[in-house]
């Protein structure tokens, strides 16, 4: 199940990356030029940090980006991006060896992100520290908690990285509701992205991927039922918010 939604969030990054920056840095169109697009460097980074003792379903969410810059001081930067979903007591390490690894390549700015999708999130390392013999260096990171966000907040937001998040945040209670209520609130996020009318296509078949496969029902059978009705244009959308007349 982890290797699979490690798949869903690279998917979905992929597809609403720019949405992704101006929910976490409100002001980033005045230092990116979103217009020029982003290259992702999943092959790079596989070379710069190859982990050939880490098993296939251990495996983290890591992601280099390349973006280019609005201004002609720099060119372009590189974002180091992470999402961690359970407690790791190397994670910080890790983040500073990624750094310094990207750095050495490239030569370039380089600014990194950690999305925690725990329940503990707010207990993650904010930063990487080490001491000795009078050398001390001190790595921070930005960090991006989903539990700090209020539903009422990500609902109200015209952002649809917003609705991941509160997607992902309604994972964490999948298993503690019922499928029912777990519909309504899926069924929820479907008519909050088809009534903002304001995302393409695109960007709303990636968001209603990632709630149907990564908050996953009790029930394999329902979950089956939502399979069958992949969202691919906005009337596919309204046929999937009739999916409530499943549990009438």
């Amino acid at each position: 199940m982890r290797k699979k939604n490690d798949i869903l969030w690279k998917g979905m990054m992929e597809e609403i990356f720019d949405d992704l920056l101006r929910f976490l840095f409100p002001e980033i169109d005045q230092v990116v030029d979103i217009d020029k697009g982003f290259d992702f460097l999943d092959k790079e980074l596989g070379e710069i940090y190859p982990e050939p003792d880490k098993e296939a379903d251990t495996r983290f969410v890591d992601k280099l980006i390349k973006v280019h810059c609005r201004d002609g001081k720099a060119e372009w930067f590189l974002v180091h991006l992470e999402v961690q979903g359970y407690p790791d007591k190397q994670f910080a390490e890790r983040m500073f060896q990624y750094y310094y690894r990207i750095f050495d390549r490239y030569k370039k700015p380089v600014t990194a992100l950690a999305i925690f999708t725990g329940r503990q999130g707010n207990k993650m390392p904010q930063c990487y520290t080490y001491t000795f013999l009078g050398t001390s260096l001190v790595y921070k990171y930005n960090i991006c908690c989903i539990t700090d966000y209020s539903d009422e907040m990500l609902m109200n937001s015209d952002n649809p990285f917003a609705l991941i998040v509160l997607a992902a945040k309604m994972a964490l209670t999948s298993r503690t509701v019922s499928d029912e209520a777990l519909m309504d609130k899926k069924l929820l996020i479907a008519r909050l992205l088809y009534k903002k009318g304001i995302f393409s296509e695109k960007k709303i078949a990636a968001v209603l991927t990632f709630l149907s496969n990564y908050v996953q029902f009790g029930n394999p059978q329902t979950n089956c039922i939502l399979k069958s009705n992949s969202i691919k244009s906005p009337v596919k959308i309204i046929l999937w918010v009739l999916l409530s007349k499943w549990r009438k």
